[in-house]
């Protein structure tokens, strides 16, 4: 089962991983979850 989180973490990986940009995982990983972050953490930042 999939939740909302799992979802938008799908759409980021794949938005990442099809850029033109050479990311390294780490930094790929560290990128989607700061992402995730500003979602989850609504107007405090």
């Amino acid at each position: 089962m999939n939740t909302g989180l799992d979802q938008y973490m799908d759409i980021f990986k794949d938005a990442v991983e099809d850029s033109a940009a050479k990311l390294t995982k780490s930094f790929e990983k560290i990128l989607i979850e700061v992402i995730i972050l500003f979602m989850v953490i609504p107007r405090k930042i």
